[in-house]
C-alpha cells in the first residue's frame, strides 16, 4: 500500500487534479466543489481476496451521499494494478434548485395565470347569467307595467265612444281624466327608462339652478297624495328651515318621488313615513315598512335589481328606481345611504351640499 501510494503520488498532483476538475465543471456551468478520491487495487489480488487501498481523498469524499463518477486513472497500466479516480459531491440539491429556478418560476407564473383566467372566466359567466336573468325579469315587469295602462286607456276610449257617456258630461269628464292619468303613467314609464339609458351613457344634462328643498319635498308629497290616501298612510314632513341647493329641480323631484313611492309600496298597514330636512342639506326618508335584509342592502341600488326578485307583480316596478335615485344624487355631488332591518323599516339618508 505504501509503495502504491508513493508510486501514484509521484505520478499525480492531487491538488492539481482537484483544480482541473473544478475548472472543467465551471466550464459546463456546474458551480460545485468536487470531492475527489483515488483508490488502488493491487494486481496480486486473488479471486477470494479483493484489497482496495485509498491513496488520496479530500475531507468530504467519504461523507458524500453518492458517487457521481468512477473511472480508471491509468487505463494502460495493466502490470501494476488498477488505479481509480472517483468524484462525489456533498450536496446537489441547492445546485439543482438554482438551475431550475427560472423554469420553476415560469411554471408557477403560467399556473397562476391559468388559475386567474379560469376564475375570471367563471365569474364573468356567473355575471352574464345574472345579468341575463335580471334583464328578462325587467322585460317581463315592463311588459306588465305597460299593459295595465294600455288596457285602461282602451276601456276608457270604448266608454267615451258610447253615446250615453258622450251626453253625460260628468261621466265624459271622468273618462277623460282616466285617459290623462294613464297616459301620464305611460309617459313616466318610458321617461324613466330613457333617463337611465342617458345616465348609463353619461349623456344626461342637468339644468342646475337654486332649488328650495322644502318646497320640493312638499310638492313630492302632494303628487303622491292619492296613493297616500289609498294606503291610508301617514306622511310627516319635518322641515322648519328653507334650504336651497344648486340642482336640477326635475330630476331631484323624481328622485324624492321614487323614494316616497318605494316607502308606500313596501309598507303594510299603519304605514308611517317621516321625511326630515336639516339646514346642512341632509334629507331623511324613514318608514316602518318591511325593511331590507342586510345581505342584499348593497344590491338595491343596482340596475334592474328587485328585492323580491323575479317576475313578481304584487309590488310594481322595473328595478330602476333606486339605481336612478343614486345616480341623480351622485350627479349632484351628494351621497345616499341605506339603513334597514328586516321588519323594522328603512332609512334613506341623502346628503346634498346646501347653498
Amino acid at each position: 500500500a505504501q509503495d502504491a501510494h508513493k508510486n501514484i503520488s509521484s505520478r499525480v498532483d492531487f491538488k492539481h487534479v482537484q483544480n482541473l476538475l473544478k475548472a472543467e465543471l465551471l466550464k459546463q456551468g456546474i458551480d460545485l466543489q468536487p470531492e475527489v478520491g483515488i483508490s488502488f487495487i493491487p494486481k496480486e489480488n486473488t479471486p477470494n481476496s479483493l484489497d482496495m487501498y485509498m491513496v488520496f481523498n479530500t475531507p468530504g469524499f467519504n461523507d458524500a451521499p453518492f458517487e457521481l463518477a468512477s473511472l480508471p486513472l491509468f487505463p494502460g497500466d495493466v502490470f501494476n494494478g488498477n488505479t481509480f479516480i472517483g468524484v462525489s459531491f456533498k450536496s446537489t440539491t441547492n445546485f439543482v434548485i438554482k438551475q431550475m429556478a427560472g423554469l420553476m418560476a415560469l411554471s408557477l407564473f403560467i399556473t397562476l395565470l391559468i388559475g386567474f383566467v379560469m376564475i375570471y372566466t367563471f365569474r364573468r359567466m356567473l355575471s352574464q347569467v345574472k345579468l341575463h336573468r335580471m334583464k328578462n325579469d325587467f322585460i317581463n315587469n315592463m311588459t306588465h307595467e305597460l299593459k295595465t295602462p294600455i288596457a285602461t286607456i282602451s276601456l276608457a276610449l270604448d266608454g267615451i265612444s258610447n253615446p250615453a257617456i258622450k251626453n253625460d258630461e260628468s261621466k265624459f269628464n271622468k273618462y277623460t281624466s282616466i285617459l290623462k292619468e294613464e297616459n301620464k303613467k305611460l309617459n313616466n314609464h318610458v321617461e324613466r327608462v330613457l333617463q337611465m339609458a342617458l345616465l348609463e351613457k353619461g349623456e344626461l344634462v342637468l339644468d342646475k339652478k337654486l332649488v328650495n328643498l322644502k318646497s320640493l319635498l312638499e310638492n313630492c308629497i302632494s303628487t303622491q297624495q292619492l296613493q297616500i290616501q289609498d294606503k291610508k298612510a301617514k306622511v310627516v314632513l319635518n322641515a322648519t328651515e328653507e334650504v336651497t341647493v344648486n340642482g336640477d329641480e326635475f330630476h331631484l323631484m323624481n328622485a324624492f318621488t321614487n323614494l316616497l313611492d318605494n316607502a308606500l309600496k313596501y309598507s303594510g298597514e299603519n304605514c308611517e313615513i317621516t321625511i326630515s330636512l336639516n339646514k346642512q342639506g341632509e334629507i331623511l326618508f324613514k318608514d316602518n315598512g318591511i325593511g331590507i335584509d342586510k345581505n342584499i342592502q348593497e344590491k338595491v341600488f343596482e340596475k334592474f335589481y328587485r328585492a323580491q326578485g323575479g317576475n313578481l307583480h304584487d309590488v310594481k316596478g322595473f328595478g330602476l328606481g333606486l339605481s336612478y335615485v343614486k345616480s341623480i344624487i351622485e350627479a349632484h355631488g351628494g351621497t345616499i345611504e341605506l339603513k334597514s332591518e328586516k321588519n323594522k323599516g328603512s332609512e334613506f339618508i341623502i346628503k346634498l351640499k346646501a347653498q
